[in-house]
């Protein structure tokens, strides 16, 4: 018998057929011919978030001025601050009175008398001495107020209902008083009793004292006041004590609470004072 009639068929090729009849006679896929690699697929995380993130391209870069807006601002707010506290202290530390020259007492006989004192009844000496009047003008609040002499007796002073005149007080070394307050008592009629403020506080004692001590004039008791008599610290003197009225000057190199007294009680409320108020 024949080969062919017992239906024998020839063996293939090892390499022959093509891949789909491999595939239709159950050949090995991985015979078959490789076709295009599929694309991985990415996991989505936020690592790669960040990553993508960061690959973004930048912001357009901002110009100089827009850069440091902030700094400038800052800058500028800091120097204001800085101009407007200078222009307070100097507001503050600036002398708010000049002086000419400083007040001495007139010529005095070789009895140590004044020559031409002011005389009360039958020639009854007055305490202290005239001095030159240096008129009334009221000037702004905290302006500099300008005198032939020092301490003052009359001349420019400031209007301020708080502090122009002041409030009757003793006003201590520290305390912030100056002419342009006190001027304005002189003008309403009180006697000031100023000292220089290097003194022992035991003087200073003294001082206050007299003040309370001396009696009170013709308003006083108006003006709900057990006299019109206080105490200023005024380093600008000839002497380092003084007792003032309007027009009217006692220098003392000793604090003299006597003398003081007897000053205060014939110069408060005089008739040569401008205004008589509290």
């Amino acid at each position: 018998m024949s080969k062919k009639r017992r239906g024998f068929q020839p063996e293939q090729p090892a390499t022959g057929g093509s891949p789909t009849e491999q595939s239709a006679t159950g050949g090995s896929p991985t015979e078959q011919l490789p076709g295009p690699a599929a694309a991985p697929s990415r996991p989505t995380s936020r690592a790669s978030t960040r990553r993508r993130a960061r690959t973004k391209p930048d912001a357009e870069p901002r110009g100089g001025l827009e850069r440091y807006r902030g700094v400038l601002i800052g800058g500028l707010a800091i120097l204001g601050v800085g101009f407007v506290g200078l222009m307070l202290f100097q507001g503050a530390s600036a002398a708010r009175y000049e002086c000419e020259s400083l007040l001495t007492p007139p010529p005095v006989a070789a009895d140590g008398t004044p020559l031409q004192p002011a005389t009360a009844g039958e020639g009854e000496a007055l305490p202290g001495f005239a001095t030159t009047d240096l008129g009334r003008t009221h000037q702004p609040t905290g302006s500099t107020v300008r005198f032939e002499f020092c301490p003052p007796t009359s001349g420019e002073h400031w209007s301020d209902a708080s502090r122009s005149p002041l409030r009757r007080a003793y006003y201590a070394p520290g305390d912030s008083v100056s002419p342009g307050n006190w001027v304005h008592n002189l003008e309403h009629g009180y006697v000031v009793l100023a000292y220089q403020r290097d003194i022992d506080e035991a003087v200073l004692g003294d001082i206050r004292e007299a003040m309370d001590a001396a009696a009170p004039g013709e308003l006083a008791e108006a003006c709900g006041l057990p006299n019109k008599v206080m105490v200023v610290p005024f380093d600008e003197m000839d002497e380092p004590f003084a007792a003032l009225a309007w027009d009217r000057a006692l220098l003392m190199p000793e604090w003299d609470s006597e003398a003081a007294t007897a000053f205060a009680e014939a110069w408060q409320d005089s008739p040569q004072a401008p205004e008589r108020a509290c």
